[in-house]
């Protein structure tokens, strides 16, 4: 909470686990959801699709994130993201 609370804090790589989830939206920082497994695929089509406070990198045809994705992503949330996820 300390660490997303932070007023420099203008971005989170997340799993797509639950706490962290709830921790970056009641703090307003945007999201990049990597998920890994189980439910956290679910969190992560919510996060984007449904309540659109996080941004999903595209997998490539062999099943891997490309470095220009990546960077395109991170770009994206710094520019747009606390828009995304203010409350006010």
């Amino acid at each position: 909470m300390e660490i997303l609370g932070h007023g420099s804090t203008g971005g989170f790589l997340t799993h797509c686990g639950w706490n962290s989830v709830l921790e970056s939206i009641s703090n307003g920082v945007p999201m990049i959801a990597w998920p890994l497994y189980a439910e956290q695929r679910m969190n992560a089509v919510l996060l984007t699709e449904g309540i659109n406070v996080a941004l999903r990198p595209t997998v490539n045809q062999k099943g891997v994130v490309e470095r220009e994705e990546i960077a395109k992503v991170i770009i994206k949330v710094f520019d747009e993201g606390r828009s995304r996820v203010d409350h006010s």
